[in-house]
C-alpha cells in the first residue's frame, strides 16, 4: 500500500517528520531504492528540489516555507543515502563491524561517501561502467564486514540464441543488482562458432572462474 501511494503521488514528499525518516526507509527495505530516491530527487511541489529550485541550498522546517528555512526537520536524507545507496550499515558499536550492500539508484551515474568512524575513514564509491554497476571500498584498519554481507556479485556471459533475440539488455538490467553480465558481439548461432571462440569470450568477464 505505500508503494502503490508514493508512486501514485508522483513520489511527492506527503508527509511531516516522522513520514520524512520512515517512508524512504520502508521502501529502501523492501527493495525499492529507487521509488525512496524519486521521493529526494522529483521536482514537484511538497518535495526537496522544489526548495532548490526556489535558490534554496538548505533545508526548511516545512514544506511551504513559512518557518525556518535552516532546520533539520527533514533532514534524514543524508542518513539515509549513507546506508541505502552507499549501503553502509552498523553491524557492531563504533563501527568496528559494518555490513556493505550498497545500490546506485536508476539514472544516477555515480555516488561516493566517506563515514568518519573512530578507527579511520570508511569509503564507498559506486559507478555506472558499460553497463553495469562498478563498486569500490576502502575500509580502515580493525573495520571487518560482518558475515551476511552480500557475496561477490556473480558474472553471467549470455551465448547463442539470448544475443540473437535481444536479451542481452533486458538481462543485463534484470540482473544489475546481483551479477554483471557479458556478451560477444556475435551470436554464436552455430556450435563450430561457440566452441572455437569460446576461449576468447571467456576473456570479457575478468575472472571466468565465476561464471
Amino acid at each position: 500500500r505505500l508503494l502503490e501511494a508514493v508512486r501514485a503521488g508522483g513520489h511527492t514528499a506527503r508527509f511531516g517528520i516522522f513520514g520524512a525518516k520512515w517512508v524512504p526507509r520502508v521502501l529502501s527495505r523492501r527493495g525499492y531504492v529507487d521509488d525512496a530516491w524519486k521521493i529526494f530527487t522529483q521536482t514537484a511541489e511538497p518535495g526537496y528540489q522544489h526548495w532548490f529550485a526556489k535558490g534554496e541550498d538548505t533545508l526548511w522546517e516545512t514544506w511551504s516555507g513559512d518557518c525556518s528555512h535552516n532546520h533539520i526537520m527533514f533532514g534524514d536524507l543524508s542518513a539515509w543515502a549513507f546506508e541505502y545507496v552507499a549501503g553502509i550499515g552498523i553491524a557492531a558499536p563504533g563501527f568496528r563491524k559494518i555490513t556493505l550492500r550498497p545500490h546506485l539508484p536508476e539514472g544516477v551515474d555515480s555516488f561516493t561517501a566517506t563515514h568518519r568512524t573512530p578507527g579511520g575513514e570508511i569509503h564507498v564509491s559506486l559507478r555506472r561502467e558499460n553497463g553495469r554497476t562498478v563498486v569500490e571500498t576502502a575500509l580502515p584498519k580493525g573495520v571487518a564486514v560482518a558475515d551476511g554481507a552480500p557475496a561477490p556479485r556473480r558474472q553471467i556471459l549470455l551465448l547463442g540464441d539470448s544475443i540473437r533475440l535481444g536479451y542481452c539488455g533486458p538481462v543485463r538490467k534484470a540482473m544489475d543488482d546481483r551479477a554483471d553480465v557479458y556478451f560477444p558481439e556475435g551470436n554464436c548461432m552455430f556450435a563450430q562458432y561457440t566452441l572455437r571462440l569460446l576461449y576468447d569470450w571467456r576473456n570479457l568477464v575478468p575472472d571466468p572462474a565465476k561464471i
